[in-house]
């Protein structure tokens, strides 16, 4: 039905506006998405920048299924090098400290999308922590890894993590 419906809509040549409370339907259908939450705009955007480039926590924990992963960090910096810190994980973000300097000891949120994550046996190199696999869902074309910190090493490719000020919400880069 969504097919059809980007089908009618591209032909027709006409602005549509498409009310849903399903993010897939309005990622799927929409070439810009408005997102609301409590009567109030997050963001309008094309899909693709709500996805890569969410502006607030909300947009990024609500768009994409499986959602965008969170972790809890703070912000440091010592002798001219700059770090994001959660428990034994610590990932040096000296280049990024033009967009980040001033917020020393700072609660960030950092968040990645799934596709994003590697996992491994063995500790890759760069920024890693280990992690115990909790729940497996098979879906077919993916699986779904649910995990607490623990045995396996987790990695993430590094130029598309999001920084958020945790208090505010609002996306750092």
């Amino acid at each position: 039905m969504r097919a059809e419906l980007k089908h009618l809509q591209n032909s027709m040549g006409t602005t549509t506006i498409f009310v849903t409370h399903d993010q897939l339907e309005a990622i799927a259908l929409a070439s810009k998405v408005l997102v609301m939450r409590d009567g109030h705009i997050m963001q309008v955007d094309a899909p693709e920048s709500l996805y890569e480039k969410p502006k607030n926590l909300f947009v990024a924990g609500f768009v994409g299924s499986p959602s965008m992963n969170f972790i809890d960090c703070n912000y440091s910096e010592k002798n001219g090098t700059a770090n994001i810190e959660a428990g034994e994980f610590m990932y040096d973000v000296t280049e990024l400290k033009p967009y980040l300097g001033g917020l020393g000891g700072s609660h960030l949120v950092m968040g990645v999308r799934p596709e994003y994550v590697h996992l491994g046996r063995n500790k890759p190199a760069g920024p890693a922590f280990k992690g115990r696999v909790e729940v497996l869902e098979p879906l077919g074309d993916r699986l779904i890894v649910s995990l607490s910190i623990g045995k396996v090493w987790l990695s993430f490719d590094t130029k598309k993590i999001l920084l958020f000020d945790k208090p505010a919400g609002k996306a750092l880069l």
